[in-house]
């Protein structure tokens, strides 16, 4: 074989191996489904609209991912996320405060510096739907800077600590820069 199609063979067989290790599919879509069915907001059971209970956990997730860094995620994940809490975007899906905390450390170790502006948030009957932009310069190409923006489903408990979190954002933007992969994923693109 010319090494231009082992090169593409070894590019598509990494490509498998790390979406069908990390990206959420169907298994992860049951996840999904239970975590969705075991949160579901409840008359009793929810944040008062407008009380300083809801304003103060609305502003505690907005400072949380003020700046995403290790230190900010030890020091107030426990106070943003609740223990059984579920997390999940289109690299990962986590429950738990610990295993939230050690996926998004371990995002942290890549990273320059990460910062999301939350642009704007509703919340209707105890569903919060918060649309940013984050702004990520990654340790291995300093000078540049990704924008992509994004939005977060969130659900709170009575005691305004996060039950439940899908992020929604073109997870692309962090895998194309990569030198092999990203041409395979350009390639993917073109093709669809």
């Amino acid at each position: 074989m010319k090494p231009s199609v082992w090169v593409f063979l070894s590019a598509f067989c990494l490509m498998v191996a790390v979406s069908g290790c990390s990206t959420p599919g169907s298994e992860t879509m049951s996840h999904y489904d239970e975590a969705l069915a075991s949160t579901v907001p409840v008359k009793g059971a929810l944040m008062v609209p407008g009380s300083v209970e809801e304003t103060d956990a609305l502003e505690r997730f907005k400072a949380f991912y003020a700046v995403f860094s290790r230190e900010r995620i030890e020091s107030m994940a426990g106070g943003v996320y609740a223990e059984n809490a579920y997390f999940r975007d289109g690299i990962r899906e986590v429950r738990g405060l610990p295993e939230i905390q050690s996926y998004f450390i371990s995002s942290t170790e890549a990273i320059e510096l990460c910062v999301f502006d939350i642009e704007d948030g509703v919340g209707r009957r105890g569903e919060y739907y918060f649309r940013w932009v984050m702004h990520l310069t990654l340790k291995r190409n300093k000078d540049e800077t990704i924008v992509a923006p994004g939005m977060s489903h969130v659900r709170f408990n009575g005691e305004g600590k996060v039950i439940f979190h899908q992020d929604y954002w073109d997870t692309s933007l962090i895998l194309e820069p990569v030198p092999v992969l990203g041409s395979l994923i350009r390639w993917i693109k073109r093709r669809i």
